[in-house]
């Protein structure tokens, strides 16, 4: 295992525990931090956490940056391998560990990964992805990393990947129409109605949109009406959210202020409870004319988000499914090519989802 307390001190402890309890807004709040201490001591005490706690999807980021910072080395090595190895670790922590061991020695890590059961290496590879999915809402230009992901992988084996995907997708309450909105246009993954398939079912204005942007983009006949097909699923379907038992919050400025009206929802991350904040801003004709998103993120940056604009909004939530109809409609008086910019869309599904928790 990653060494012990006892040889960093207790000053590295509580300066590598206050990273994920006090989480940095900053880049130079972080590095203001890491320097309070010996960068071995803080190297040491970030990996020993790491063995011991894990990594939830919104503490990979902390951990690889600090570690970054501090000039991560082969001097952790044998701890970082202790970590995969120790079938008694956290397995999200042991996939970190995989991932860091393979920046330091790309050789070792894959000699030592080949002492891992296929069970827990299937396990980190889940883990893995789970950070990578839970993350790409707050960048959703991203979302072409999921078409990358399949296109590296042999046609023969892009089914069971994208079944993979779609399991951590699921686990996290992620939208489809956002995570697949540009694998769906690739005719060449050969995956067809798979990726189709739970875009119709959570349904939405944020899947009608993506599928009608297709539609109009088809250059053939064929295509044309396979899309239209598709559009006329996703209208007739009733839509569910993307996970079971989702919880979300949705904040809105008053309802009779048209003019500059704006909404924040905040969706409850069913796996580490770390907050995707979504935020939408009209104008005086109800179109949305602004979108923002964010994502691994806490309360305090959904009191920043309230308290940012010419008026704060209401603490008080109100029902998620009637602010997320709202948006809804506000989506539909939107131009389609205003609509569909990456972060507008995403920000848009996501209140589709709440609509329907």
């Amino acid at each position: 295992m990653a060494l012990g307390a006892s040889s960093y001190g207790a000053g590295a402890e509580e300066v590598v525990e206050k990273l994920f309890t006090h989480r940095p807004r900053t880049e130079s709040d972080l590095r203001a931090r890491l320097c309070e201490t010996p960068a071995v001591d803080v190297r040491r005490a970030l990996v020993t956490r790491l063995g011991r706690a894990g990594a939830a999807p919104s503490e990979v980021a902390t951990y690889v940056r600090a570690l970054d910072i501090l000039g991560l080395s082969a001097a952790e090595l044998p701890s970082l391998t202790a970590i995969l190895l120790d079938t008694e670790a956290p397995i999200a922590g042991r996939a970190v560990a995989l991932a860091l061991t393979s920046a330091l020695d790309p050789s070792h890590a894959q000699a030592m990964a080949r002492c891992v059961s296929a069970q827990d290496l299937l396990a980190m590879s889940d883990a893995q992805l789970t950070a990578v999915i839970a993350g790409m809402p707050g960048t959703p230009a991203r979302a072409a990393e999921i078409t990358d992901k399949l296109v590296r992988q042999p046609a023969t084996s892009r089914a069971r990947r994208l079944a993979q995907i779609d399991r951590m997708r699921t686990t996290l309450g992620v939208p489809a129409a956002f995570l697949y909105r540009d694998a769906i246009g690739r005719d060449d993954l050969g995956l067809g109605d798979a990726l189709v398939a739970p875009i119709v079912e959570e349904g939405g204005v944020g899947a009608a949109m993506r599928i009608e942007a297709l539609w109009q983009e088809s250059k053939d006949d064929a295509h044309r009406s396979r899309w239209a097909e598709v559009l006329s699923r996703v209208y007739r379907a009733p839509g569910r959210a993307a996970a079971p038992g989702l919880v979300a919050r949705a904040y809105a400025s008053d309802s009779d202020a048209n003019a500059g009206r704006r909404a924040v929802l905040a969706v409850t991350s069913p796996v580490d409870g770390s907050l995707t904040l979504a935020r939408v801003q009209c104008d005086g004709s109800g179109a949305i004319v602004e979108g923002a998103m964010t994502s691994l993120s806490d309360m305090q940056e959904l009191e920043e988000w309230l308290a940012t604009g010419p008026e704060p909004l209401p603490r008080d939530p109100l029902p998620a499914a009637e602010v997320g109809a709202w948006v809804e409609e506000a989506a539909r008086k939107t131009p389609a090519e205003a609509a569909l910019d990456p972060i507008l869309h995403t920000a848009v599904c996501y209140f589709a989802m709440a609509a329907r928790l």
